[in-house]
This record gives structure tokens, sequence and C-alpha cells, in this order.
């Protein structure tokens, strides 16, 4: 940062008379200088927008809202945050820690997290008044990751716990934040597999189309027919599954989805198959993660061309989520919102 720019922050940390108010004040603002030099560097299509009415720690990238946690104390292994800003009728889609380096002018992006899974943690967190302390490791740790999901997520669909939200209300808001593929066995779709854009399959037939051009529904039979040849997948008569594409790191994506319970089993079954658009290839070092809450499940790895895609099964208990990630060779890697098996009935 210029010296120019530090004058400018000490002079609006003086709007506060509070002395602490005015250190923090100070700090919010040259972390917000320091992101907009970032981009500016690295991904200077993504614009900030300019917004008298924000804070300092609030900034608007694009079509995503930014609050920006903003500290002195590096490597601290917990961060606060305050109560106000989370439930701020802002409802950023993103917290992102910043690291300021004031003595060199400097900041660095330590670590980001989405606003859904950022409440969620809230959950389970006593207040320290008016202040929660989170630990770092709830955060994604990789800058670049960041500027992932500004480039190849769609703000409007990302799911965001409403700022009114009480902490007693706080459980049943985040529900919302998990696709619920129990309702696609009724033909159905909740709101955020729609707002990201699930299309729901027929039923699948698995067969070998041999045709070069196939329709999303065929490809996936063919897949199927595959899986189901080598022995690797038995799904049951009334699974029903749903694709999505999307394009990130260059690469044109298509993932379908599939889900199947038993009636008298309390476990049910999510099939994932990671794929490329037609006329598309799948990057090699292609990675397909899957992890529930205490650990990664599976992450097979596209390692040569002679694989077209990628694919696992997981099986989990009633309303267990699980999170799906896709990783690229270089490194970035897009999370998407977790999957979970609710029952109609309930």
């Amino acid at each position: 940062m210029s010296e120019a720019q530090i004058d400018r922050a000490l002079t609006i940390s003086q709007r506060e008379s509070i002395e602490a108010q005015q250190w923090q004040l100070y700090l919010n603002t040259l972390a917000q200088m320091g992101i907009e030099n970032w981009l500016q560097k690295r991904a200077p299509e993504l614009r900030m927008l300019s917004d008298r009415s924000l804070e300092p720690c609030q900034l608007r990238i694009g079509n995503f809202r930014v609050h920006l946690i903003a500290t002195d104390e590096l490597g601290a292994d917990e961060v606060a945050i305050s109560q106000s800003a989370i439930e701020s009728t802002f409802t950023p889609h993103l917290y992102v820690l910043v690291e300021v380096l004031e003595e060199l002018g400097q900041i660095q992006i330590r670590s980001a997290i989405e606003q859904a899974q950022l409440v969620e943690q809230v959950r389970s967190i006593q207040a320290d008044g008016e202040t929660y302390w989170l630990n770092t490791e709830l955060f994604d740790a990789n800058p670049d990751r960041l500027l992932l999901w500004l480039r190849c997520l769609d703000a409007d669909a990302m799911p965001t716990v409403a700022p009114t939200a009480s902490r007693s209300s706080i459980a049943n808001t985040v529900t919302q934040s998990a696709i619920n593929v129990g309702l696609w066995l009724n033909d159905r779709l909740d709101q955020l597999a729609q707002e990201f854009a699930w299309i729901l399959l027929p039923a699948p037939t698995p067969s070998l189309e041999m045709r070069s051009m196939r329709s999303p529904n065929e490809e996936f039979n063919r897949v199927l027919h595959q899986l189901t040849q080598q022995g690797r997948i038995n799904a049951l008569p009334q699974a029903r599954g749903g694709y999505r594409d999307f394009q990130c790191e260059d690469a044109l994506l298509r993932l379908y989805a599939m889900t199947w319970k038993a009636a008298t089993d309390s476990e049910w079954t999510l099939l994932l198959v990671l794929g490329a658009q037609p006329g598309a290839t799948l990057p090699i070092g292609t990675q397909l993660q899957v992890r529930d809450a205490e650990q990664v499940l599976a992450e097979p790895v596209l390692h040569d061309r002679t694989q077209d895609y990628l694919f696992t099964q997981v099986i989990g208990t009633d309303a267990e989520r699980f999170w799906v990630s896709i990783g690229f060779q270089n490194g970035a890697t897009l999370t998407l919102p977790p999957f979970t098996f609710i029952d109609d009935a309930t």
C-alpha cells in the first residue's frame, strides 16, 4: 500500500471517538485497500463496487457481498468476530480473514469461509459477551480458492442465513443450505437445488448407447451401464438422479448425482459422477472429493486419458451431510453446497 493510502486510513480512523474502535477502523480500512490492490493484480476483471453506505469491512466484489475480518495478530489460532457482524443486514456471502502488516503497509489474505458455514459453526460456540472466537482452521486457508469462488460461483445462488436469525432459530435456517436429495425420489427439487441449476433426470435405465452425441440422460445411462457391468454399483429401481453443468478453471464440467434408499434401511446412498460437457475433456489431475463432518471419505483423481469421468459413492444415515469438492492440478478447489437426505414426511 502507498503512503497516501496509509494516510487516508489514518484520517478515516479519526471518525471514531473511542481509541480501540479507531484502531479497528484503521485496520479495516487498510484491509479494504489491500484487497483492492490484490484484486487489481490477480484478477483485474473482478471489480470492487463503490458503496458509501457500507463500512470499510463490507465490500461488494462483482455480485458478491464480502465481510473482511481484519486483524493485526499474525498467525493467531483464533479470531474474534462480533455478533453484529454475523447478524448484519448486509448479509455477506463470504467472510475473509485478512492479516494487516501495518508497519510494512501490507496485508496477507489468510483464509475465507462461506457465510452459511460460519453461522453453522457459531451454533456450537459460546459467545464471550457480544463476541465469538472462531478457530482459524475452520476457514479455507488458500487465497487462490477465494479467487476461484469469486470467478466461478453464482453469488445469487450461494446460500446465506437470514440476518435476523436469532441463536435459537439458526439451526432450522442453516438446514436450508444443503441440497435435500431425498426429494428427488418424489420427482422434486428443493429451492437450493433449483438455484444451483440442478436438473432432474428420468428414472435410470442403464444401457450402452453408442451414439457420439448423447443427451445428458443417455450419457448418464451409459456410465451407469459400465459401472453396473463392472460390479461397482447396484442401484435400486427407485433411484433418481440429476445433473448440473458449470465452468471452472477453464474446464467445462458436468456433475451427475444419484440417490436411493431401501425401504427397510435407515441408510441412503449418494452416487457421484464427474465428467465433461459435450465437446470438452476432463483435465488431467482433476479430483472429486467427498467428505462428511469428520473426514474425507473418497477422493478419486483423473490420472490419464483412458478415463472420461470420475465416480464415487458414499453411504450415510438419515440427514447426514456430504460435502463435494472438485480440485484441479494447480491446487484450486471448488466446494459445492452439501447433500443430505431427508424424507418428505419429515
